[in-house]
């Protein structure tokens, strides 16, 4: 899923710099898409189905260890 790998640097810029979150059209979602040789609508896209892909495919138990929160 070319999402994925798009989420992994997402979640490596993010790291490095918090203050990306606050805006990720450019801060993270620019460069990756110059990265990728794509848009940055495409990177959005792609990253958001990744985390649907993910999510739709999880164990809530283990995401409930996780994050330590109560999803039932």
């Amino acid at each position: 899923i070319s999402g994925y790998y798009c989420l992994i640097d997402a979640v490596k810029i993010a790291v490095v710099d918090n203050l990306t979150v606050s805006d990720m059209a450019a801060k993270i979602y620019t460069p990756l898409a110059n990265q990728y040789g794509t848009t940055s609508q495409k990177v959005r896209s792609a990253i958001t189905r990744a985390i649907m892909i993910g999510w739709d495919r999880c164990d809530l138990e283990t995401l409930e260890k996780l994050f330590i929160i109560d999803i039932y």
